[in-house]
């Protein structure tokens, strides 16, 4: 009987801790896929010598890439969705462009995770960021060269728990962050 009850005490130690534990495993997983959606950004934007956007939909809790045309047109449109051509070469041709793979263009967040798009912080840069550059229409912009706009697409769990995918303004380098210390 002692052994029983120790158990369930035990198990009523052990149970709620567990809980926790899948929506912490769900917000690092989120946050993995915006970074890598993210380096894949800047890699497509090299390659393809076009502006990349990553943008965040707090309303559809979604994370998505846009083409430089949809970006100056004010358009949210799928970057996987259509291929585009570039410019004429030197030669006279145009090469078109292939649409970018659905698994990167696009990353639904869990459900209890929230995400928002803030300018870098100075610290991480080295310098002051442009007021407002990453947060002017909402996209994070990735140019030909590798650079970025700068800024922070910052996750957010039902307790409160951030994890922080910073984009550096000169290197256009990701990384993720623990957003409060956990």
């Amino acid at each position: 009987m002692v052994v029983l009850v120790g158990l369930v005490i035990v198990a009523a130690a052990v149970v709620p801790a567990m809980q926790g534990a899948g929506r912490r495993g769900d917000l690092d997983s989120a946050a993995a896929r915006v970074a890598a959606s993210a380096r894949f950004a800047r890699e497509a934007a090299v390659e393809r010598q076009e502006t990349v956007g990553l943008m965040v939909e707090p309303e559809a809790r979604l994370v998505r890439l846009v083409r430089q045309p949809e970006i100056e047109a004010g358009s949210a449109a799928d970057l996987a969705a259509t291929p585009t051509t570039t410019p004429a070469s030197p030669t006279g041709e145009e090469k078109l462009q292939a649409p970018l793979p659905a698994r990167f263009a696009a990353v639904s967040l869990p459900s209890g995770v929230i995400a928002h798009l803030e300018p870098a912080p100075m610290e991480s840069i080295g310098a002051a960021p442009t007021p407002g550059a990453a947060l002017a229409d909402g996209v994070l912009r990735f140019t030909p060269d590798g650079r970025s706009t700068g800024g922070v697409v910052v996750l957010t769990g039902e307790r409160g728990q951030e994890r922080r995918v910073l984009v550096s303004p000169e290197t256009g380098v990701v990384r993720v962050e623990d957003g409060n210390g956990e």
